[in-house]
């Protein structure tokens, strides 16, 4: 067979039939597997699996529903609005017919005290809320591990309206947060514990230490623990890091005279000790 110069020219518009047509082929395959596959009762939902650690319940309303027919931005979405304690939700489809979800929860690192809002006009007296790590608020139980949770004081008067889930916009509620993350990272500062921090005077930012004036080898726990003094470490709101390293250079200096001290200002280029 005689191959002609011309049906070696190369033909453009042949060619872009031939690409429209695989792809409308592989298009129409697809449709027909996604048809039969979100059809199929083979893929219906039989068990919902729960990951990460979070306290919630699974979404049942999911179960008996075909595996590749749910939306699961929607489910996440719902999950968020349902339960705003919640830091990330992660689905995924398991085949045949199992879906996985993964949730973790916001873990509060401090208490507020916040208004209870009835009204737009009227307000109940305050209630305890907590805060994570991001500022978002959380209702928690009470119990002891989150009771013992260093309280911020002072945040009542900066934050008017407010819900729960919501994540605060507060500069000195910040600061309050950035210490609290720069103390807790500290190794030297676990035995002094932070009791409260008030950040109604922004020029002034404080927190108060619990600290024995007894060595832990030398007295019994239980007398540790009823004997504690309280120091006001007064840190501003500039250099948190650069403070919080400073204090803790200087406590182990100054533990034979701590019975005496009643505040620590950080402020200055050397700190200052006061015994008023």
């Amino acid at each position: 067979m005689r191959i002609t110069e011309e049906d070696k020219t190369f033909h453009p518009l042949k060619f872009l039939i031939l690409i429209c047509l695989a792809v409308a082929v592989c298009a129409a395959l697809i449709y027909l597997i996604k048809a039969r596959t979100v059809k199929s009762t083979y893929f219906n939902i039989s068990r919902i699996v729960m990951r990460g650690g979070a306290n919630i319940a699974p979404p049942s309303y999911l179960l008996g529903k075909n595996l590749f027919s749910v939306d699961l931005e929607r489910i996440e979405k719902r999950l968020f609005f349902d339960y705003p304690k919640l830091r990330s939700v992660d689905i995924l489809r398991s085949l045949p017919n199992v879906l996985v979800i993964n949730a973790e929860e916001r873990l509060p690192v401090a208490k507020i005290n916040l208004p209870l809002i009835i009204s737009a006009k009227k307000r109940a007296r305050d209630k305890m809320y907590f805060v994570d790590c991001e500022a978002v608020i959380l209702e928690m139980p009470l119990i002891e591990k989150y009771e013992k949770l260093p309280e911020i004081i002072g945040v009542k008067d900066k934050i008017k309206i407010f819900y729960i889930g919501q994540k605060l916009k507060n500069d000195d509620l910040n600061v309050a947060l950035n210490i609290l993350r720069a103390y807790n990272v500290t190794d030297n500062l676990r035995i002094y514990p932070i009791e409260h921090i008030d950040i109604a005077d922004s020029s002034g930012i404080f927190f108060k230490i619990r600290v024995s004036p007894f060595s832990p080898s030398k007295v019994s726990p239980a007398r540790a623990s009823r004997n504690k003094l309280r120091i006001k470490i007064i840190i501003g709101k500039d250099e948190i890091e650069k403070r919080i390293k400073i204090l803790s250079s200087l406590l182990p200096k100054i533990r034979s005279n701590l019975k005496k001290i009643k505040y620590i200002d950080l402020r200055f280029q050397d700190p200052v000790t006061g015994t008023q």
